[in-house]
């Protein structure tokens, strides 16, 4: 009798690739806030440039330029509407 053997394909584990994606995604983030706190028109490709990512991978995460820009305000706004939030209970009588 014959034995088979399997050989299954190494592959990378999810973990890592979600990993890396999310790297990326915070890489791309990060490289964007300097157009959007100078006031200047974001360009997806400007930012892959920046971010040392093929343009391929910025559109792979944002779509389009609003896209990015909502992912880098949006830490922003939040913080600020705590702030005005807490203002607001702070000087409720």
């Amino acid at each position: 009798m014959s034995q088979t053997t399997w050989i299954l394909p190494s592959r990378r584990p999810q973990l890592r690739k979600d990993a890396d994606a999310a790297h990326e995604w915070e890489r791309i983030v990060a490289v964007a806030r300097d157009p959007v706190d100078q006031g200047t028109a974001l360009h997806l490709n400007d930012g892959a440039r920046r971010a040392g990512l093929g343009f391929a991978m910025v559109y792979r995460h944002f779509a389009t330029p609003k896209a990015l820009q909502e992912n880098v305000a949006t830490p922003c706004l939040e913080g600020l509407a705590a702030r005005g939030e807490q203002s607001l209970a702070d000087t409720a009588p």
